[in-house]
């Protein structure tokens, strides 16, 4: 995804790492007629539906939150005609340990994503960015505030310690891949400029 899409780090009070898919209201290069042009990557949220992850309170100590798999019972997908089964003989079938999984799977690496946010805070290596766009004589228009991305001269400026653990940690692959996609904002501001 990162080869065509940026990945950039949203603004507000939570910060997570998310695709942009466009940059003009209501466009999605990824999505075309509700079908995905590059069917090598199906984001895994699409993939795990109607399966999630909610946080509950727990009910004899509202400090204490558990987390645990949903299923979304409005979904098309649920009911009791469905061939799939979900449990057989009062037990879990292997279609829906696999969705849980999935799920997990997901959660995880976004829990993973988030605290790599929160350490790059720490060291300061976020820069904030906008996006704007002049067209002819036109003022220029922001057309996207508020999102951030790593400072990458600051990021090698670590020391060799902290890098070598970042490493064996996998963040120094992750933040390479953000890094480079960045570059990809000029094609995306490219097409909006045709299609608009």
């Amino acid at each position: 995804l990162s080869k065509r899409f940026p990945i950039i780090i949203t603004g507000g009070e939570e910060q997570h790492f998310t695709a942009l898919l466009a940059v003009g209201e209501n466009d999605n290069y990824f999505s075309l007629h509700n079908r995905y042009e590059d069917r090598r990557y199906i984001p895994i949220y699409l993939r795990s539906y109607p399966f999630l992850v909610v946080e509950a309170k727990d009910e004899n100590d509202d400090t204490k939150l558990y987390r645990s798999v949903a299923i979304d019972v409005e979904s098309p997908y649920i009911g009791v005609d469905k061939s799939i089964k979900l449990f057989e003989d009062n037990k879990e079938t292997q279609t829906l340990n696999g969705a849980i999984k999935l799920v997990q799977t997901f959660d995880n690496d976004r829990f993973e994503a988030d605290k790599l946010i929160e350490v790059l805070k720490e060291y300061k290596l976020l820069d904030k960015r906008d996006i704007t766009l002049k067209l002819d004589e036109n003022e220029p228009q922001t057309i996207l505030s508020d999102f951030y991305v790593v400072n990458q001269t600051r990021l090698y400026e670590l020391s060799d310690d902290i890098l070598l653990e970042w490493i064996k940690k996998g963040w120094i692959y992750l933040l390479e891949n953000h890094m480079r996609s960045i570059e990809n904002i000029d094609l995306l501001l490219a097409q909006s400029i045709v299609k608009h």
